[in-house]
């Protein structure tokens, strides 16, 4: 749809200002997170998945902070508190053999998840108030269209079918009417 220049530059403007929002760049660190650890088996025994794991916590915790090697050793210095609260051995955590029980893994799961689900009513809500705004500015009921949808890549919990294609399980989800 052709908008006059300076319609345009108003949209531009705020699907730029809608991008560059806090809490969008949250939710898509989140929902990466989200889906890396689905993919974790949680009886793993690659030390690495268990390195992997505790950057996504530490991401989805803090999703505008830089995971380095700085916030690593920041994790290495909880260990004593993590190991009561999520039952890792934080002895094996410095060999070459998996630190995470599967208990503990699955309770950073658990975790990562429930921020997740916190932040997507927020997401939901700006990004309508966003789409209310563009509607004001294009003047009609489509200034949603405008914005990138990124809850499009976001982990579902009601998959209607599972198929395992070269030892990858790819999920279809069946989306309810109006797109969910």
């Amino acid at each position: 749809m052709d908008l006059p220049p300076r319609v345009a530059t108003r949209v531009d403007s705020k699907v730029r200002a809608f991008d560059a929002n806090p809490l969008v760049k949250r939710i898509v660190t989140q929902a990466e997170a989200v889906q890396f650890i689905r993919l974790l088996d949680i009886n793993t025994e690659n030390p690495s998945d268990d390195q992997g794991l505790i950057y996504a916590y530490a991401k989805a915790m803090d999703p505008e902070s830089v995971v380095r090697e700085g916030e690593y050793a920041t994790v290495m210095k909880y260990a004593q508190s993590w190991a009561k609260s999520f039952e890792f051995d934080a002895k094996r955590m410095f060999s070459e053999t998996p630190f995470l029980t599967p208990t503990a893994r699955q309770n950073m799961r658990d975790t990562i998840t429930k921020k997740f689900k916190a932040g997507q009513q927020q997401y939901q809500t700006l990004r309508k108030e966003y789409a209310r705004q563009l509607n004001t500015i294009v003047g009609n009921e489509n200034g949603g269209d405008y914005l990138t949808d990124y809850s499009a890549g976001f982990p579902t919990e009601s998959p209607s079918s599972e198929t395992n294609i070269d030892g990858f399980t790819v999920t279809v989800v069946n989306k309810p009417p109006g797109g969910g």
